[in-house]
């Protein structure tokens, strides 16, 4: 009994120790600037005997970031926008081909865990898993998403200021409206913007 006291003494005086030293190592990052987006999925379907394909161009777009740090770990919830121009071809048993055009936009809500490789530095290099909920516009329904990225923040002042460099690919499957088939989206976001570490 006087052995279980001891141990949990000494954890509670270990807390004490220790959280000042998690509050000097906690920070705060912003991050937003520009991306550009590969849509990967090119999906192909035969309904009723007519033969779909979907592509997607790449697209110009935005983002917003914030992480709370705690030491290597990071939680960081981040928001995007891109659009995209679609294209579809249908061709039928005579072997005419119509072709589909329209445009979409991606507006995706993340949660990623980063982990900070050489922790704080002059190159502040983080990675980890990302999950998501994708809100998709026109002939698309909105969709889960999962996948990882890699980052590194710049540093460029004493004061905080860095340049950020990140890349992300997520695997995004979102059905097809009034088709019941899903489009296999994968986007793939190269991101360049600033960050702030305070």
């Amino acid at each position: 009994m006087r052995a279980v006291k001891a141990l949990s003494l000494a954890l509670v005086v270990l807390a004490a120790c220790a959280a000042p030293a998690m509050a000097d190592e906690t920070s705060n990052i912003f991050r937003g600037g520009l991306q550009y987006v590969w849509v990967e999925g090119n999906t192909s379907y035969k309904i009723d005997g007519v033969n779909l394909d979907i592509d997607s161009d790449p697209g110009f777009g935005f983002y917003l970031a914030y992480e709370y740090r705690m030491k290597m770990l990071g939680i960081e919830l981040s928001t995007a926008y891109s659009s995209h121009d679609g294209t579809g071809s249908a061709s039928g048993l005579s072997k005419s081909t119509k072709q589909i055009t329209g445009e979409y936009q991606m507006i995706p809500l993340s949660v990623a865990l980063n982990f900070h490789v050489f922790g704080r530095s002059y190159v502040d290099l983080y990675l980890g898993p990302v999950v998501g909920y994708y809100f998709m516009s026109d002939d698309l329904d909105n969709a889960f998403g999962y996948g990882a990225q890699i980052g590194a923040d710049w540093n460029l002042s004493d004061s905080g200021l860095a340049l950020n460099t990140a890349l992300k690919y997520m695997f995004v499957g979102a059905d097809v409206k009034n088709l019941n088939e899903t489009y296999d989206v994968d986007p793939l976001s190269l991101q360049v913007g600033l960050a702030w570490r305070f």
